[in-house]
């Protein structure tokens, strides 16, 4: 299953993408604040990983989703970070 974001700033995204993203901030403070986007995009995918998902990224248009091999876990995502 593929949760796909939107176009648009960080508020027009899906509420578990905001979420999750929120809670990446909260628990890795520094990541926001002085990593290079190269390294917090890293943890991110690392993240995501754990969960058993991987980012879809384009290298122009950024990150486009996030592909779930499982869908139970894809359903677990949305209603856990939404």
């Amino acid at each position: 299953m593929i949760l796909h974001l939107v176009d648009g700033g960080f508020l027009t995204q899906p509420s578990w993408w905001q979420n999750f993203i929120n809670d990446i901030d909260d628990r890795f403070p520094d990541a926001f604040h002085y990593y290079e986007d190269e390294e917090r995009e890293q943890l991110i995918k690392v993240e995501f990983a754990k969960v058993g998902a991987i980012l879809i990224d384009d290298e122009y248009d950024g990150i486009l989703g996030v592909e779930f091999h499982d869908d139970a876990k894809a359903t677990w995502f949305i209603m856990r970070w939404s």
